[in-house]
């Protein structure tokens, strides 16, 4: 026993491990729980000696690598990163301002100029229309309002860019309400039918308006977006 185990003496903890096998020991001194400075000696008998002393747990103390000097002296040399570095000096550190005048400048000449076609073009009168906007959309309904006898409003329906057919033409609003939830019937499963409504410039207001939430009363039955075209009478 006495061969192969050791009393082990930290001394900076202050603490005694006895008996300690050979094998734990050195795995100890491997890791570092055992330094140098730590004692030791035969389990049971013997002084005290550092753990230093003791040639066959010495050799498991960390020895220190050898520097070379043609290392040290090369640690030493300055690095070169093959980056020019410029000096600054006192005069540089005042930030050149005109190239940045120069482009506000610019700037504010394009802002004026775009901004002052952009109000000139909204004076500009355009002819009106005579015939309604068709849409090419797929699963796009199109309804007319013009003016009937006695100045009534009436109603015509077209699908997608076909033109109203004659019985399509000069409805009343319950007639044109049933020929869309007609429509709104025929289309496929999962499909969204829009309406694109084109009243008369000279129709009041309140007449597309009124038209528009009747209309919107078919959204549970699969009515999608609805769209006016239309301009209040000008008094």
């Amino acid at each position: 026993m006495s061969a192969s185990h050791f009393d082990v003496w930290l001394t900076t903890a202050n603490r005694v491990y006895q008996a300690v096998p050979y094998e734990v020991l050195s795995d100890w001194l491997q890791q570092g729980r055992v330094v140098g400075a730590d004692r030791v000696r035969t389990a049971g008998a013997g002084d005290w000696q550092t753990v230093e002393a003791f040639p066959i747990l010495a050799v498991y103390l960390p020895q220190p690598e050898p520097v070379a000097m043609e290392d040290r002296s090369e640690a030493l040399e300055p690095v070169e990163l093959g980056i020019p570095i410029r000096r600054i000096r006192d005069d540089d550190q005042d930030v050149d301002m005109v190239p940045l005048i120069d482009i506000s400048l610019v700037l504010l000449i394009f802002f004026m100029m775009t901004t002052t076609v952009a109000i000139a073009g909204s004076r500009i009168t355009v002819p009106e229309t005579q015939f309604a906007t068709l849409t090419t959309e797929r699963g796009t309904m199109w309804i007319g309002i013009d003016f009937g006898p006695g100045g009534q409003p009436v109603y015509s329906f077209a699908s997608g860019d076909a033109a109203p057919l004659p019985d399509d033409d000069k409805l009343s609003i319950d007639t044109i309400i049933e020929r869309v939830r007609g429509r709104l019937r025929q289309r496929e499963a999962g499909q969204t039918l829009n309406v694109r409504v084109a009243a008369h410039v000279n129709l009041p207001i309140e007449t597309v308006q009124t038209f528009t939430v009747r209309l919107s009363t078919l959204r549970s039955e699969g009515l999608g977006e609805i769209k006016a075209e239309v301009q209040e009478k000008p008094k």
